[in-house]
């Protein structure tokens, strides 16, 4: 924000010099405000400098950042009151220059923030408009109000072209940062949306996201006749690993489990961790014999890993599989039910194993 008030008072003062070394434009401003306003500009523009370094060295501090943003936007909203005082608070400028720098306002801090500099703002700017109606002061007394330009500046290229020198920059500056910023949080929302869905240790589905697609396969299921084999497994004597070689010998073997499962299912099949050492593995099967495959194949590799542990002692990895179909007709929770019935029978016949329900 104390950047684009010094890109705005920077632009203020481009525009003063180049008036300054065109008398031609003399008539159509007030110039003896013209220099003032230029060595008022220059020293805003340092106060602004000042401030920066300010909110940098005492970026640290939680009073500063407390205050630092009321300072702030105080002192960039007095800066816009009277620019817009200056060139008129009903012009086109002035207008759009507020909403656009409001709108980034509200994104960038917080909303008591704003308005503690919006409402005296507002305050004073109607102050203006009605002390103006009421012949009190001049209006727009940057410029020149002898000329043409007071009464008809439509008509007049001198303040068109002020006006766009004005605004064009403000909306083009607002516009980019809140791009930026939406970008951001496009980004952010889209880290949360995968955190959200995404086991953080073994990085398969969580069992939310497991659920969630499951749902939008009934839903696709119930006017098709396609089937989605379900297979659920659980690591045979996960519990002794822990208790024998320490919980984080136990994440590695999770680690291991989740790779060599994704190693050998296809792209479009879905893995994920259902919770604890159990995981899910949902396969497009319409004629019911490459779930069993799939699920043989993952039971081979399992038993076939080479783990050890840091002093050299081998681990052997099995699992027991129980295999249901979700088609049309089976709801989700029966399907998961028949395959955890499954599962079980598989470890009550010695384990290592594959139960068709």
């Amino acid at each position: 924000m104390l950047f684009l008030a010094i890109c705005v008072l920077s632009l203020w003062l481009s525009w003063k010099f180049f008036i300054l070394f065109n008398p031609k434009l003399y008539q159509y401003v007030n110039i003896e405000l013209l220099y003032f306003q230029i060595k008022l500009n220059i020293g805003f523009i340092l106060m602004f400098g000042i401030l920066i370094y300010l909110c940098r060295k005492l970026r640290h501090s939680l009073t500063a950042q407390k205050i630092m943003p009321f300072i702030c936007v105080g002192m960039f909203g007095i800066t816009l009151c009277r620019d817009g005082y200056l060139i008129g608070v009903l012009s086109p400028a002035t207008a759009i220059g507020a909403i656009s720098v409001i709108s980034v306002g509200l994104i960038l801090f917080e909303r008591k923030v704003i308005y503690t500099a919006l409402i005296p703002s507002l305050i004073f700017l109607g102050s203006i408009v009605y002390l103006t109606l009421n012949g009190k002061i001049a209006y727009a007394p940057q410029f020149n109000t002898a000329s043409s330009i007071t009464f008809f500046p439509f008509t007049n290229q001198f303040w068109v072209f002020s006006m766009l020198f004005f605004m064009i920059p403000i909306v083009v500056s607002c516009f980019v940062l809140q791009e930026i910023m939406l970008s951001q949080w496009r980004h952010r929302e889209q880290i949360f949306k995968t955190l959200s869905t995404i086991d953080p240790l073994t990085e398969l589905f969580n069992r939310r996201s497991i659920y969630q697609q499951l749902e939008k396969i009934e839903q696709n299921l119930i006017f098709s006749t396609e089937s989605y084999g379900i297979i659920l497994l659980d690591l045979d004597f996960f519990k002794s690993i822990n208790d024998c070689y320490g919980h984080l010998v136990g994440d590695k073997v999770l680690i291991q489990v989740a790779q060599t499962l994704r190693q050998n299912v296809r792209l479009h099949d879905i893995v994920g961790r259902y919770g604890g050492e159990e995981f899910i593995m949902i396969i497009n099967d319409n004629n019911q014999m490459l779930t069993r495959h799939i699920a043989e194949r993952c039971r081979h590799a399992l038993s076939q890993l080479n783990l050890t542990t840091t002093d050299g002692q081998n681990i052997l990895i099995t699992a027991s599989f129980g295999i249901a179909y979700l088609k049309s007709g089976t709801s989700v929770q029966q399907a998961l039910h028949h395959a955890d019935a499954a599962m079980y029978r598989a470890k009550s016949a010695g384990r290592n194993s594959i139960v068709l329900a």
